[in-house]
């Protein structure tokens, strides 16, 4: 016959297991978004490695920060989003934490309609409003003018 019988846990498994979560949820993340380049050079995979973990582990802190500001969960960035954001920011080199009140382009938000998708503005707020360089992109269009 099976039988269960209530086992107490020791402290030390208590102990593990309430630590464990942050380290859990950091490595699922980092094998979840990882940086994949195909070189076998140990000192570029090993800077990868890291910077990954820097990532993840920013991203961990911005959620528990927005967490105890009791921000909507549809506000907080997911970690995809954060990498990019973070990484558009880190290319353009702009400080997203300068002071950028003292604007004159800034404009109020628009009021959104109705059965319409909200426009993204890009690139990112703290590059428009920094004036920082921001290029435009090449638009893979099939109808479009060709020179002959």
């Amino acid at each position: 016959d099976r039988e269960y019988i209530q086992v107490q846990v020791p402290e030390i498994v208590s102990q593990y297991n309430l630590n464990m979560g942050g380290v859990d949820l950091h490595n699922r993340m980092l094998a979840h978004y990882r940086s994949y380049h195909r070189t076998n050079k140990w000192p570029v995979r090993f800077m990868e490695h890291f910077l990954d973990m820097a990532c993840v582990n920013s991203w961990i802190t911005y959620k528990d920060d927005q967490q105890a500001r009791h921000t909507p969960k549809k506000d907080v960035m997911d970690m995809h989003f954060f990498k990019m954001r973070l990484s558009q920011l880190l290319i353009l080199g702009v400080d997203p934490s300068a002071d950028t009140k003292d604007s004159d382009d800034e404009q109020p938000p628009r009021k959104k309609l109705a059965g319409r998708p909200g426009n993204v503005s890009l690139p990112p707020r703290e590059v428009r409003i920094k004036q920082a360089l921001h290029l435009p992109q090449a638009m893979d269009l099939s109808s479009a003018p060709r020179c002959r």
